[in-house]
């Protein structure tokens, strides 16, 4: 894995509108620290990573297989 564009530290963020009691029975998503996120890299046990940043953010620079979803569309607005 590669990390594309400027070094610098990046904060991604998944904004999801649903209620809280939805999101909760229906998606199972844990927080990993960069740490946890570069050990499962070494054992291939990579997560889905969904990258909400605006496209001239994401053009900045990216993880390169993180899927890339501007956060107007993960809101639906």
């Amino acid at each position: 894995m590669e990390y594309t564009g400027h070094k610098k530290n990046v904060q991604m963020w998944v904004l999801l509108v649903l209620y809280k009691q939805d999101f909760y029975s229906h998606v199972h998503m844990k927080y990993i620290t960069m740490e946890d996120f570069l050990e499962r890299e070494k054992t291939g046990q990579l997560p889905i990573l969904l990258d909400v940043r605006e496209p001239d953010e994401w053009a900045d620079g990216h993880i390169d297989t993180a899927i890339h979803i501007p956060v107007a569309q993960v809101a639906g607005t």
